[in-house]
């Protein structure tokens, strides 16, 4: 299955099997009632395993699965989400700039998962940033995530994260680009239209209630109108090919 069978299933209401790979942003912190949000989490912050289909969160996984599931309830949204995970993190390595510790491989939990998903999206530039990895190292791990996934028949969407006040963020979501023109993937882009408006965020990194809504808006465009591998939606040209219609 690629990419476009992925949306042509959401859109003739047949089952969508979709995991995410993210930090505290996908885990719904700062969202409408994110202080119910540690319950579900392991001590590391990473998702319980019995956990990661909850609705507690209330950000762009929990969302976009309510949408597939009112179009088939057997659709499943995996949310493999780790509070203060980098991507070192998620591919078990501890290093010095980590903010967790006993970290565990997310691409090998996602292959471990009851439904293999279809396909993987991997928003995950904040905590990079923030823990002041360099671009070459977050393209270098990226690029193993997109390696194993897709080497394990799973598609893979790069998601460009929120607007953030991070130094040197805008360097990690522009190689986003070059790195799905590099493995011609889909791009989702969630920090174009955040703007510099800090009312959608609650602190300097994280959205509020209305900025995971934004965040997930952006979701929606993707399953209705797809953006041609390897470019994001603010790159999309006059003749680009929608990708079945929408009435959602």
């Amino acid at each position: 299955m690629d990419y476009v069978d992925v949306v042509a299933s959401y859109q003739m209401s047949r089952p969508v099997h979709v995991a995410f790979i993210g930090n505290s942003v996908s885990c719904g912190f700062y969202g409408d009632d994110w202080k119910h949000i540690r319950s579900i989490l392991q001590s590391n912050g990473k998702i319980r395993d019995d956990q990661i289909e909850s609705d507690i969160p209330q950000s762009a996984p929990t969302k976009l699965r309510a949408m597939l599931k009112a179009r088939n309830p057997a659709s499943t949204v995996a949310n493999i989400c780790g509070s203060g995970w980098d991507t070192n993190d998620h591919l078990g390595v501890a290093t010095p700039s980590s903010s967790v510790t006993r970290q565990t491989n997310s691409v090998d939990q996602v292959l471990r998962l009851p439904r293999r998903p279809e396909v993987v999206f991997l928003p995950l530039q904040i905590n990079d940033a923030n823990h002041k990895l360099t671009v070459e190292t977050y393209t270098r791990n990226t690029n193993k995530i997109i390696q194993a996934l897709r080497g394990a028949g799973i598609q893979v969407v790069l998601v460009k994260e929120n607007y953030a006040i991070i130094p040197g963020y805008k360097a990690f979501i522009d190689k986003v680009d070059e790195i799905a023109r590099d493995w011609g993937v889909p791009v989702i882009d969630t920090y174009t239209p955040f703007g510099n408006a800090q009312w959608f965020l609650y602190d300097r990194t994280h959205p509020n209630g209305q900025g995971h809504n934004l965040i997930f808006s952006q979701y929606v465009k993707w399953f209705n109108f797809m953006t041609p591998p390897g470019r994001s939606d603010d790159q999309r040209s006059a003749n680009s090919t929608s990708v079945g219609t929408s009435n959602f």
